[in-house]
């Protein structure tokens, strides 16, 4: 239940509402569904908006707005993928006579790619155990377990911003890794 306080700041702030609904009125929503999520935004904005901190409102309001939009879009964008498994003998749709092999040159992909690849990911396994347990659980969970960000931060008591720093800061860590080892 909201105070009257917090129904006040949702007054006068509900041009806010419009503005971020507007500016993402071409994404991959219906904009009934923007204008919806940025309400809801700026509820919880209200709601969880701490004067003492020296923020003003609408800036944190914004912050709130745009985080349910993206979140929900992020949802909607991971939920959308779908894994397709191809065989080689399976047939094309075109013809029924002809198969993905025929029409894949011999050779291809080559066998030393994807050896590549393994030891790639081996160096990459190697490397992982240099991180911060923190920074291993985030990656392991997002790469391997195939969880969403904000299903990750939920775990950890973090935002999903938070943890997609974190997460952006262990691959540059990896990156850079596997560039010195490159150089030696």
């Amino acid at each position: 239940m909201m105070t009257a306080e917090q129904k006040k700041r949702c007054e006068e702030n509900i041009k806010l509402v419009y503005f971020f609904a507007n500016k993402y009125r071409n994404c991959a929503l219906e904009y009934d569904d923007i204008v919806s999520l940025a309400q809801l935004g700026l509820c919880k904005a209200a709601i969880s908006y701490d004067p003492t901190r020296g923020l003003a409102f609408s800036s944190f309001a914004g912050r709130c707005i745009y985080c349910e939009i993206f979140c929900e879009v992020r949802k909607r964008n991971v939920s959308s993928r779908k894994a397709v498994v191809l065989s080689l003998d399976a047939p094309l749709n075109c013809t029924a006579d002809a198969t993905f092999s025929d029409i894949v040159p011999d050779g291809a992909p080559p066998l030393h790619d994807a050896l590549e690849r393994i030891e790639l990911s081996e160096d990459l396994l190697a490397h992982m155990v240099t991180l911060p347990e923190r920074d291993r659980y985030i990656l392991t969970e997002i790469f391997v377990g195939r969880k969403r960000q904000c299903d990750v931060a939920k775990q950890l008591g973090l935002t999903q911003a938070y943890v997609s720093r974190l997460r952006q800061n262990a691959l540059a860590k990896l990156k850079n890794k596997l560039r010195e080892e490159a150089f030696t």
